[in-house]
């Protein structure tokens, strides 16, 4: 029972639900409203590092082409993913709202979501 109270929390915490074996965001692509054009980025996330920089596109042979950002923060209790989000708004000059995690809650590898044409 503990597990799947913990799974249930994890859904709720990271704002994902589960119907049918499909996932559901909370957002205006749920409610069927219109959605602005967005873009999937593909980060190699770089935690425990001395500063949080974009060091810049690589070639990875597990995901292929991916941006390396270097964090301050731990890969502990989502505090990684939250300042990554944080590092690739201010990269870009938008609001950290634009910025959403579609995959990779536990991985280094992700995949972020932005809206189109933010990314020089």
């Amino acid at each position: 029972m503990v597990v799947v109270a913990d799974a249930l929390a994890r859904v709720f915490r990271t704002g994902a639900f589960f119907f049918f074996g499909m996932r559901c965001r909370r957002s205006t692509e749920a409610a069927g409203l219109a959605r602005t054009p967005c873009m999937r980025i593909r980060v190699l996330a770089v935690p425990n590092s001395k500063s949080n920089e974009v060091l810049g596109w690589e070639d990875d042979p597990r995901a292929g082409r991916v941006l390396r950002v270097k964090v301050t923060a731990p890969p502990v209790e989502g505090k990684a993913n939250a300042a990554l989000r944080e590092c690739l708004a201010g990269h870009l000059k938008i609001a950290r709202s634009q910025v959403t995690l579609e995959k990779g809650d536990s991985s280094r590898i992700k995949t972020f979501t932005v809206p189109d044409g933010s990314f020089p």
